[in-house]
């Protein structure tokens, strides 16, 4: 779940029946400005696959401001304007419909903010697997990062004789009309590998386009994940299976690193939802992959903002009965501008009803409020507010 309003005021009160009107401030600067609306011209073409930027320009690109205004456009073409105008890559789910009226802002904070807070205000999910965007249903993009890496992980283990197929990253475009089970069989002919019988995706026209150099695992958990799908390889027979994408995932990773017992104990503070343990020479990590590549930066030497956000300074008047925590928690996330984070096993807690009574109350006191009474417990550093269930 993602989620980004910018902050209003000093005091706030949350109408958390009548929905939100959300106040954008201006930024003095942007990375483009334009203007859309329902006479655009066709869609602009997308770039060759070798356009993309990727590595640490992609990483870059994500940071810098982006201040551009759509209304009335659709949400294909107002998510391509931003792929060509950013060069990064931004692929739709299948089971977002694209032709979907949207009106959006973005008035100065970063690209990655702004195609966050758009997956939010259309009750989409955000996530990257490697130098794409992803847009999708929330509890695919919750997952979908871990389980391109856990694959990778998995096809990094095959023969040298195939290994070179698996491993490598490589562009990919495909025409209009193109029929996703098309586009699955070509990728295994170019990987050198046979298709299990029963592997079979429904019948599809998709449009075209590009992605940036991706490898296998990648451009395969791109294909499938909107038909619900992963893959299994055959390692001994080079045959694929197509599988269901799990419901729950974890990767496991390995850092040589030796830490002090008060360091591990910042580091495991500062990621909640990793699991951590220091072996003899090195860390054993297990959790999401956007948890370990904030982990992997750290270990590095990188400087990552742990600002923690002083709930003292704002405050908060509402008086509700009976409502769901979810919408309270959208109501908050959305006035100060938050990024919430949960697992999806929760999303049904969090749709337990609570009553709340509270004047001037602080950040604080209002998500205890919301979350002690259903056995959860938060997290907020760096304007992400991570909730997780109470351990005994």
């Amino acid at each position: 779940m993602v989620i980004h309003i910018p902050a209003r005021s000093r005091y706030h009160s949350l109408p958390l029946w009548i929905g939100i009107l959300a106040v954008y401030l201006a930024w003095p600067s942007a990375a483009f400005s334009l203007q859309e609306g329902q006479g655009d011209l066709a869609e602009p073409a997308l770039p060759a696959p070798s356009e993309w930027l990727t590595g640490r320009d992609f990483r870059l690109q994500l940071q810098k401001p982006l201040q551009a205004s759509w209304s009335g456009t659709t949400l294909r073409r107002l998510t391509r304007s931003i792929a060509v105008n950013q060069r990064t890559c931004i692929f739709l789910d299948r089971r977002i419909d694209p032709d979907q009226t949207v009106d959006f802002k973005a008035a100065g904070e970063s690209l990655e903010r702004n195609l966050q807070r758009l997956a939010q205000q259309l009750n989409m999910g955000y996530c990257q697997v490697g130098p794409c965007i992803y847009l999708g249903p929330l509890a695919t993009c919750s997952r979908l990062a871990t389980v391109s890496e856990v694959k990778r992980q998995e096809l990094s283990q095959a023969p040298a004789a195939i290994k070179s197929g698996l491993t490598q990253a490589v562009g990919w475009r495909w025409k209009r009309l193109s029929t996703p089970g098309d586009l699955l069989q070509q990728q295994i002919k170019a990987a050198q590998l046979t298709l299990a019988p029963t592997a079979r995706l429904p019948h599809d026209l998709w449009k075209e386009q590009t992605l940036p150099p991706l490898d296998l695992a990648q451009r395969l958990s791109i294909l499938l994940a909107g038909f619900n799908r992963t893959f299994q390889l055959d390692l001994t027979t080079g045959q694929l299976h197509l599988t269901p994408f799990p419901k729950t995932v974890s990767l496991a990773r390995n850092y040589p690193k030796k830490l002090s017992s008060a360091n591990l104990a910042k580091v495991k503070a500062r990621f909640p939802r990793l699991a951590i343990r220091q072996a003899a020479d090195h860390l054993e990590v297990r959790g999401s992959q956007e948890d370990h590549e904030l982990l992997a930066r750290l270990l590095r030497g990188e400087t990552i903002r742990t600002t923690t956000t002083k709930p003292s300074l704002k405050r908060f008047t509402l008086r509700v009965t009976q409502a769901p925590a979810a919408a309270i928690i959208d109501s908050i996330s959305q006035q100060q501008k938050l990024v919430v984070r949960f697992d999806p096993g929760l999303a049904t807690k969090l749709q337990s009803r609570v009553d709340l009574d509270l004047k001037e109350a602080t950040l604080d006191e209002l998500l205890k409020k919301t979350l002690e009474p259903l056995g959860l417990v938060y997290q907020l550093k760096d304007q992400q507010l991570t909730i997780a269930e109470k351990k005994p």
